[in-house]
């Protein structure tokens, strides 16, 4: 679904990364000490924590497959306003919802 949402013309940044975008990366991973493991191809998978201090924000699932772990700071550094998805979250402002889907206000 992510990638739906990128050819809408939306920023998404959970969509297949043909090349990776390392300075969005660099900023969570300001050490640069997993980037063996998002400087690749990939699709990438989001999982909120509320751990803020959480030391593995990404792993690696599968060659072509990373999941990142990004806290509500980390989403205020990568300047998130939206969240699609699929699942019911607390702490943010639900503004849609169609079947299944919805989409959520990072404030």
């Amino acid at each position: 679904m992510p990638n739906y949402i990128l050819m809408a013309g939306v920023p998404v940044i959970n969509s297949t990364n043909t090349y990776p975008d390392m300075d969005k990366w660099h900023l969570i991973d300001t050490e640069k000490k997993q980037e063996e493991i998002y400087n690749r191809y990939a699709h990438i998978n989001i999982n909120l924590v509320k751990d803020e201090n959480i030391q593995e924000k990404f792993k690696l699932v599968q060659p072509d497959l990373f999941e990142v772990n990004l806290s509500s700071k980390d989403l205020e550094t990568l300047e998130v306003k939206y969240i699609f998805t699929v699942n019911e979250l607390e702490g943010f402002e639900k503004i849609y919802e169609y079947n299944q889907y919805k989409i959520y206000e990072v404030n």
